[in-house]
Formats: structure tokens, sequence, C-alpha cells
């Protein structure tokens, strides 16, 4: 980047492109020494799923750590954001590889129903979701370690996974309040104004019978 100089403005009222349609498109990005961009649109869609993304934000800020690197290349801030789905990633980032790579990461949305829906996933309304973890790589080694909340569920999560011949997983994972009941399909009620009747029994299997639906996974 020693010799690179570059700023780029540009305001686009629609684009259309590849099947996607972009519209309020906002561009701002400097090059020198280091990188930053700024992404915005009002509306973006997909005609092949008619997803839709509304109220678009990407922020990236990627700041040299050194001309030669034998990990790590860059110290990076990266901000996304999704309507009220809100995205943080920072710390350093090897753009060249995995190895030196350590990044914190946090993610929230006030309903998961909004989630769901981007993944296009037929799942109920969860609850807020929060997410705090770090992810680290060095070659070989890879590690996720944080928490998650979604309603009154919560993770805590110390996982390591190693990358060789014969891969191998490992770590900590303990769960509160497990509730699965959002993974089966939402269905309008049979009439306005039921409510399901809450299961106060004591009695029968801790897990539900039932089986989980997880097709939409495949």
């Amino acid at each position: 980047l020693d010799n690179i100089n570059l700023a780029l403005k540009a305001k686009i009222n629609t684009l259309n492109a590849r099947g996607w349609a972009v519209s309020n498109l906002g561009i701002d990005t400097n090059i020198k020494e280091k990188i930053t961009a700024d992404i915005s649109a009002a509306e973006i869609n997909e005609a092949q799923t008619q997803r839709q993304f509304n109220d678009v934000a990407i922020s990236a800020n990627l700041d040299p750590l050194s001309t030669t690197t034998q990990g790590a290349d860059l110290s990076s801030k990266l901000k996304l954001r999704l309507g009220d789905i809100q995205l943080n990633a920072n710390g350093p980032l090897n753009v060249n590889g995995l190895k030196g790579t350590e990044l914190t990461v946090k993610g929230s949305a006030p309903q998961t129903a909004a989630i769901w829906q981007l993944a296009q996933l037929p799942w109920k309304e969860a609850g807020p979701l929060a997410i705090e973890a770090t992810l680290a790589s060095d070659g070989e080694r890879h590690s996720a370690k944080g928490s998650a909340n979604m309603g009154q569920q919560k993770t805590e999560f110390d996982l390591r996974y190693l990358d060789q011949a014969r891969p191998r997983l490992d770590g900590e994972l303990e769960l509160s309040k497990l509730d699965l009941a959002f993974i089966n399909e939402a269905k309008p009620l049979a009439e306005a104004g039921d409510e399901p009747k809450a299961n106060t029994s004591k009695k029968g299997p801790l897990f539900s019978q039932e089986p989980i639906a997880l097709d939409a996974l495949k």
C-alpha cells in the first residue's frame, strides 16, 4: 500500500446485477497507508429467493501491521448492520491464510425471527440474540471461545479443532435452559386468540419425543 493513494465516493440510486437489486447505494473508500471502506444501502433484494435486506451498513478499517509478515497481516475493525441485526469483529487478521488470526466477534439481534428469515429457515421466534466470542487460528489449530444468549437460553463454549490427517474436535459446552421448540416450523393458530397451554406436568421425559425438524439445514 506504500505507493497507493485512492479515494472513491459514489452514490447510486438503483443498481441491478446478477439477480440483485440495490437502492440508494453509497460507497466511500480510501486507500492510503491503510484501507477504510463504508458501504450503505437502503434496500437490497435478491430475485431468486425473494430475500430483502433493509438499512444495510458495512464498515471496514484495515491497518497493515508490517511490510513483511509471517502471521497476521492486518489490524482489522469490521462492522455489519442489517436493520436491527448487528455484527462487529476486531483483531489481527491474516488475509493470506489463517495463521495469526484472532478476532473478537460480537453480534446481537432484538428478534431471532429476522435472522431465520434471512437464512431462509422456517423457525419460530426465540427471543433476542446476543453472542460474544474469540475466534483464533494458528495454522492447523483453530479455537472458538465465548457465550451466546437467545431468549432465556444460554450457551458457553470453549472449542478446539485440529486440522490434520485425522481431524479432532474437543472442548467444553455448557447449556442452560435449553429449549429447541423454536426449530419446529412456525404455524398459524387455528383461531385468532387461541394460545398454547403451558405444560405444568413434571412427569415424562426431559426432552420431547417428537423428532427435531432439521430439514432446513440440508
